[in-house]
């Protein structure tokens, strides 16, 4: 199904005193894992290369139409995320701010929900060369739930972070944010 970005106009629709914060009876809110993908290849051998790693989750998922496969991922450097937790993959454009060379702008963020959260030792075996990352778990992650611009994270109040994966707060954790709502519904419908 797909997903509108307008989820209040959505729900007003359905119903018009629908209440979009009862929506979801979550005790704790779900967080938010965010993968910054560099448009580039890394060439240094050794050095971690989100690049390289994330084309191989889309070979490696090609057959997902059957339901076989699945996108891994390693978990941010604390090891936080549990099953339920969001995970977003930032696919860089390439762009940068105007007048910088290392301020992101650009791309498209491609949700899914954490299915299973493995320990390190389940790491995939071309991961093995990331050295700095080998204590991280590894993340299970649905098929993709939603695609966002840039510009539309920004509009929700994300603020991603190009430097490494973790953990968003800015724009995802705050009480009744629309952008984890509309990943929610999206998730569920």
């Amino acid at each position: 199904m797909k997903c509108f970005s307008n989820i209040k106009k959505i729900c007003t629709h359905l119903q018009p005193s629908f209440k979009l914060t009862n929506m979801f009876s979550v005790k704790q809110p779900p967080k938010l894992v965010v993968a910054p993908i560099s448009s580039k290849i890394k060439k240094k051998q050794g050095v971690p290369c989100a690049r390289t790693d994330y084309n191989e989750q889309l070979e490696r998922n090609k057959p997902i139409l059957n339901g076989n496969r699945f996108f891994v991922w390693d978990d941010g450097p604390s090891n936080l995320a549990k099953v339920g937790d969001y995970f977003v993959f930032w696919d860089h454009s390439g762009e940068v701010r105007e007048g910088t060379t290392c301020v992101w702008v650009g791309g498209h963020f491609i949700f899914h929900r954490i299915i299973e959260v493995h320990l390190p030792e389940l790491r995939l075996p071309s991961w093995s060369q990331n050295v700095g990352q080998t204590h991280r778990n590894v993340l299970t992650l649905s098929p993709p739930i939603i695609t966002l611009t840039f510009d539309e994270i920004r509009n929700y109040g994300l603020k991603p972070n190009y430097r490494g994966t973790h953990y968003s707060k800015t724009g995802w954790n705050e009480r009744e944010v629309d952008l984890r709502q509309l990943v929610e519904f999206c998730d569920q419908n």
